[in-house]
């Protein structure tokens, strides 16, 4: 098994963990670092239909953190970036979340996007969001002081490329300053056009010296 899938399992295996314990709305993880400069086809399941789709619902159950960016990009992405799994506990309750490393590179910044269908950046439409108002998420950095932007949307067509679809929208916090407890933020998608949405969340952060890590849980969609 190679080492992108090895990561995959085990995203996916402690979502499942948490799953089985019976705690509200908890998305499957999958990440894939190879993917942020290429257009797969996207496998049947990662083409959700919006029609049926209701909120709140956990994002990454339509969305999958495929789109790795800046020094996070290409083959050797995973020497300057890297995804895990942790149980974690917000408010009492446990639930699943991840925790970012990033090792800063000669691009001096990385990101990821959470894409729909998985490894789109463009040549496929994304989804239907209309009628979300929001959407939520936990973040804390490791020491406190970590800088990190959030944002849905932003992702742009490329006719050179043949990625002729875009975000209909794009809304960011800017950048902030983490804190070392879990707070809880909120990305407004009221009044937006949410009829195509290809990056459902992003984050992104500049390299900041030494390796930071930033932990993330709860990305819901309401």
């Amino acid at each position: 098994m190679e080492k992108k899938d090895q990561l995959k399992f085990a995203l996916i295996s402690a979502a499942a963990v948490i799953v089985a314990a019976a705690i509200g709305i908890i998305p499957s993880l999958t990440v894939d670092s190879s993917s942020s400069s290429t257009d797969e086809k996207p496998s049947s399941s990662s083409t959700a239909s919006s029609a049926a789709m209701t909120f709140p619902v956990g994002l990454e159950i339509h969305f999958y953190p495929s789109g790795w960016m800046g020094d996070g990009g290409g083959e050797q992405g995973s020497e300057f970036l890297s995804v895990e799994p942790e149980v974690v506990e917000i408010n009492g309750e446990k639930v699943a979340g991840i925790k970012i490393l990033y090792r800063p590179g000669s691009k001096g910044w990385a990101g990821i996007y959470w894409q729909s269908p998985e490894n789109n950046w463009g040549a496929y439409p994304g989804l239907d969001l209309t009628g979300a108002k929001r959407i939520t998420f936990y973040a804390r950095g490791q020491n406190g002081g970590e800088i990190a932007e959030f944002k849905s949307g932003g992702i742009r067509e490329d006719q050179l490329t043949g990625r002729t679809h875009h975000d209909s929208f794009e809304q960011s916090l800017g950048r902030l300053v983490l804190q070392k407890l879990w707070r809880k933020y909120s990305i407004d998608l009221s009044n937006k056009d949410l009829s195509n949405v290809i990056g459902g969340f992003a984050w992104t952060s500049p390299a900041q010296g030494d390796p930071l890590t930033i932990h993330l849980a709860k990305i819901i969609i309401e």
